[in-house]
């Protein structure tokens, strides 16, 4: 899930970010899970390139136009090359929906997962929202798909938390309103 700023740390809108490092850390966590699937499905501590390239899981990345802009040009430009540039799958969002829903709506249409493990990257604030995707209308993932959840923050000390707590407080009843939420978090996402 992309981050309030972008992976080069800049703002994506004219909206003033916060914490401009929130999508660098959620992509530096999400290649550091990536890495260690590698070292899992090799059984092998230390890992090489070739070795990520062969085992390495996609990395799959999708944003508002800025937040895809950055990634392209940290990976185009060598300023990203601890994991490979092929590894990752950037896909955009519809410009009418650039939010948590979108991005589930966008890999929901790009790529439907089924009979898989996919690990979803977010900050600790906004997993309550994210988590309350799963088995909504906008559930991308098929059949036999195992989510793991990561968050960066876990401390909640990042700035801007508190307006982004309070945020995330007022928001997450009106989604479920909406129907865009399911009002529990599935046991399944908590175990």
């Amino acid at each position: 899930m992309s981050g309030r700023g972008s992976y080069l740390k800049n703002p994506v809108d004219s909206e003033v970010v916060k914490d401009p490092a929130d999508d660098y850390h959620r992509l530096e966590l999400g290649i550091e899970v990536a890495r260690n699937v590698a070292s899992a499905r090799l059984q092998k501590s230390e890992i090489t390139n070739e070795d990520i390239q062969n085992a390495g899981p996609l990395i799959i990345y999708n944003g508002r136009p800025k937040h895809n802009e950055d990634l392209k040009k940290a990976l185009d430009e060598g300023i990203l090359t601890h994991y490979p540039q092929d590894k990752f799958l950037i896909l955009d969002l519809d410009p009418s929906d650039w939010s948590t829903r979108g991005q589930f709506i966008s890999l929901k249409e790009s790529l439907p997962l089924s009979n898989t493990s996919v690990a979803i990257v977010t900050h600790a604030y906004h997993f309550p929202r994210v988590a309350r995707m799963i088995g909504s209308k906008w559930h991308p993932f098929g059949p036999n798909t195992k989510v793991f959840f990561y968050v960066v923050d876990r401390e909640l000390t990042a700035p801007g938390i508190t307006e982004d707590m309070i945020g995330e407080i007022d928001r997450i009843p009106r989604y479920i309103e909406k129907g865009d939420l399911n009002p529990q978090i599935f046991d399944q996402i908590l175990n």
